[in-house]
C-alpha cells in the first residue's frame, strides 16, 4: 500500500512523527522524482508513503532512466538515513 503526500513538507511531518512514536522505518529511498519511506504496519504488511515532484518539474525520461544523479533533491530529516544507507551499499 502506498500513500502519496501532497507536498515535501507533509513528508517531513510525518516522518518526525514516525520517529517521536518510534515506529521503525525499514528504508528511505530517493528514486530522483520521488522519495518513499519504507515502513510495516502491525501485521507485517509493507507500506510506502511519498512525495513526487510535479510532472512539469521531471527532467527528460532518458535522464531519470540514466542518470543517478538526480538524486539528492530532497533534502530533510531523513539525510543521515540517506547517507548511512549510501554507505552501507559500498
Amino acid at each position: 500500500m502506498a500513500w502519496r503526500m501532497d507536498s515535501l513538507e507533509d513528508l517531513k511531518e510525518l516522518y518526525h512523527r514516525l520517529n517521536e512514536k518510534n515506529v521503525p522505518i525499514d528504508r528511505v529511498s530517493d528514486h530522483g522524482i520521488s522519495l518513499g519511506i519504507y515502513l510495516r504496519d502491525p501485521d507485517g504488511n509493507g507500506i510506502e508513503v511519498y512525495y513526487e515532484m510535479p510532472r512539469t518539474e521531471w527532467p527528460s525520461e532518458e535522464k531519470i532512466f540514466s542518470e543517478r544523479k538526480l538524486q539528492g533533491r530532497f533534502s530533510g530529516p531523513w539525510d543521515r538515513q540517506l547517507a548511512a544507507d549510501r554507505l552501507a551499499a559500498r
